[in-house]
């Protein structure tokens, strides 16, 4: 171990996570099962969040804020890696990782030699979609886009392309190959790249794969702002399943990996390690093909259909007695653990009620049970595009058994249409409310970086920091201020907790540190640590409760209080010189 046995007993241990960003989806989904496991095993989180990191380890910039997370302020790290090393490549990310031992580490994505890993099987689920879509819709000209080149699992990925087309003795291009930089924009840029290379004409194209969701949502909208149409003309395929991937037009054909468990398995790593003082084995999570239409399919969900065994020739009564077991098993998978608040037996209730309203001439239970299921959902923050993936799983397992009871097949289909219409109706509903409180918050933003842009002083900028930050929502914060002369001291400028508590300006301390010595700010949460900096200038740190509903304006928070730290310095500066 790290730490004696008595000092971890005095507080909760904190284990910091260093990922560069932290607003997308991908990130949102890794960072809630590591949020899930930490609040399950009593840890606090420290989220640098620092951006790639750079070739030049003496640039200022976002990721000096990764100075930060030392032995000093954690026990243990977590480390996306597989985004954090698109500029400096796995071998510079493993320097950067030596630089924090003795530290329990584990990374996510890529593996580091010495410390554990839990990474996806990247090649089988990306050479499944391209299996399907050469034997199932007969693609013979696929394009690729591909990931930074610096990146491991963008190398992986393109390699199962390439192995996949030799299989099926097609002939690798390079002119089909376009680089992207896992962002939605490169996915557009990549389209246009391969328009106009010589020899690689759109028109001959009939299947673009891309290596994450970002890109090919990238590539669709680029594809429809040329007016080509997915899937009738190029069929578009991505890899993540990321939420949006459900919400495309059409929706996308993609490989999905366990995002939120690759961060619970990462965080349960880096505490095993640290608890029992010895580096534990890495690990390898399996990945799917999740079929939708954008490949060209047109069942409405992830997995081939269903095959029927003996019960063909059964009833539906005793070939459901069969099925049962499996059926709550599929549709408990297919939830990914999302509907906890609907209660341990959501899956039971709901096929019962289902199958109680295909024996009674009056069917009303389904609908109302799920109409529940619904509610409990929405309450929660659970994404209901899951309700629709559920309902998919349902049919595609109940609707075989009953081939031969036509009233039954066309009742069922009825309930599951009614079903989806209920879920589509709720996600519009909460699409709009999203719209609306985005545009509000978007607005008190506005306010807020305009008036921190006018401080003229310190004391003025504590008092807009501490009336403008709790309007956007933020529960608790602390702005940490560095003293202009570059000898490493910082102070505290303010900070405030939900419920009235203020902190005011503390006594210099070291900047390695997040917080004075003896400081109580830190005994309890979880935090996301972001830098202040302005004009290549690393002006302090800011610390924010971290809360996943939120987690979309963290850099922009953070960049409104570093322009005001920028309007303070700028204004001193200027007042000395008078």
């Amino acid at each position: 171990m790290n730490r004696p046995r008595d000092r971890l007993k005095a507080k909760s241990p904190s284990i910091g996570v260093l990922l560069d960003w932290i607003g997308d989806q991908y990130h949102a989904a890794v960072l809630r099962g590591i949020v899930e496991t930490a609040e399950h095993a009593g840890v606090n989180l420290r989220c640098f969040v620092g951006g790639q990191l750079s070739p030049d380890p003496q640039a200022a910039g976002w990721h000096r804020v990764y100075e930060l997370c030392n032995a000093r302020n954690v026990e243990g790290l977590v480390v996306l890696g597989n985004t954090l090393a698109h500029a400096v490549g796995t071998a510079g990310l493993a320097r950067h990782c030596e630089g924090y031992r003795p530290l329990p580490l584990c990374t996510i994505g890529v593996r580091l030699p010495g410390f554990p890993s839990v990474t996806i099987d990247n090649e089988v689920g990306m050479r499944g979609v391209i299996h399907h879509a050469i034997r199932e819709h007969g693609a013979r000209r696929i394009a690729f886009v591909r990931g930074p080149v610096a990146n491991a699992e963008a190398e992986l990925r393109l390699a199962a392309y390439r192995t996949t087309l030799a299989e099926h003795g097609l002939p690798f291009d390079e002119r089909l190959i376009a680089v992207g930089d896992f962002m939605s924009e490169s996915g557009t840029d990549a389209l246009r790249t391969l328009a106009d290379t010589p020899g690689a004409r759109l028109s001959e194209i009939d299947t673009i794969v891309a290596s994450n969701d970002a890109m090919a949502m990238g590539v669709l909208a680029g594809l429809e702002a040329r007016q080509i149409s997915v899937p009738g003309q190029i069929r578009v395929i991505g890899f993540d399943d990321v939420e949006d991937a459900r919400l495309t037009q059409p929706p996308l054909t993609t490989v999905r990996q366990p995002l939120e468990r690759l961060g619970q398995e990462a965080l349960r790593l880096a505490l095993e390690w640290m608890h029992h003082g010895t580096a534990p084995k890495e690990l390898e999570l399996a990945t799917e093909p999740v079929i939708r239409r954008s490949c060209g399919c047109t069942r409405p969900s992830g997995r081939a259909g269903p095959s029927l065994g003996p019960e063909r020739s059964l009833g539906f009564e005793a070939a459901l007695l069969m099925k049962r077991e499996h059926i709550i098993l599929e549709l408990t998978r297919v939830a990914r653990g999302s509907f906890a608040a609907a209660g341990a037996d959501w899956a039971d209730r709901l096929l019962n009620s289902l199958v109680a309203d295909l024996r009674s001439p009056e069917p009303g239970g389904f609908v109302g049970s799920f109409d529940t299921l619904l509610e409990r959902l929405v309450a929660r923050n659970v994404d209901l595009n899951l309700c629709d993936e559920v309902l998919s799983a349902l049919r595609s397992k109940l609707v075989p058994l009953l081939r031969s009871d036509r009233a039954r097949s066309e009742r069922a289909e009825d309930l599951f249409h009614i079903c989806r219409l209920a879920t589509s109706q709720a996600i519009q509903r909460g699409l709009m409310r999203e719209r609306l409180y985005l545009g509000r918050w978007s607005l008190a933003l506005n306010a807020t970086s305009m008036s921190l842009a006018a401080s003229s002083d310190r004391a003025e900028l504590e008092a807009r920091v501490l009336g403008r930050l709790p309007q956007l929502g933020i529960r608790k914060f602390i702005v940490v201020a560095y003293d202009a002369g570059g000898d490493g001291a910082a102070r505290v400028l303010c900070g405030y907790e939900a419920g009235g508590v203020k902190l005011g300006v503390s006594p210099s301390f070291d900047r390695a540190l997040l917080l004075p010595s003896g400081s109580t700010a830190l005994d309890n949460g979880s935090l996301v640590v972001l830098p202040l900096i302005a004009r290549e200038r690393n002006l302090g740190h800011l610390l924010i409760d971290l809360d996943l509903r939120q987690a979309f304006a963290y850099g922009a928070i953070a960049e409104a209080v570093s322009v005001g730290l920028h309007a303070v310095h700028w204004a001193a500066a200027n007042s000395s010189a008078h």
